[in-house]
């Protein structure tokens, strides 16, 4: 759905911008160089969710079946910092390539990802008390023959 409505919007925004302004409207300029960018934007979005998502899922799930379960952390962290790596490469570089200087882009890249990272080291602790809050309610068997939490 919202892949969906990310289109629509672009469609709407690209489509309102082809018409002509109305005679007394003085912001058109304004209008085409803040929304001009858009469908790069939302396209760069896509992409990098796409990429980041499907990495994320894929790592965790692989450090799960290497630690038989153990070490959420790791699980947790190693799968993020790349997958965020991912996420800000792919996003930064398709939306802004070639509209900044190279030593903007570069601020831009790892600026967002040192971000990034302290948001997910940050998050950790609150993973392992949410694990534990749903060990305790919710009994169920890994699909991979070992224990699901922890």
């Amino acid at each position: 759905v919202g892949f969906g409505v990310s289109i629509l919007m672009v469609i709407l925004v690209f489509g309102g911008g082809l018409l002509p302004p109305a005679p007394f409207w003085e912001g058109q300029l304004a209008y085409e160089s803040i929304l001009g960018m858009l469908p790069r934007i939302t396209l760069a979005s896509m992409i990098a969710y796409l990429v980041s998502q499907h990495h994320d899922v894929f790592a965790f799930h692989f450090w799960r079946q290497k630690t038989k379960g153990r070490f959420l952390w790791l699980r947790n962290n190693a799968s993020t910092m790349v997958s965020q790596a991912l996420d800000t490469g792919a996003f930064i570089t398709i939306a802004f390539w070639g509209t900044v200087p190279a030593g903007t882009l570069t601020n831009m890249l790892l600026s967002q990802y040192v971000i990034k990272l302290v948001i997910a080291a940050c998050d950790t602790p609150f993973c392992y008390m949410l694990v534990g809050l749903l060990r305790e309610r919710v009994k169920q068997p890994s699909p991979i023959g070992v224990q699901a939490w922890g």
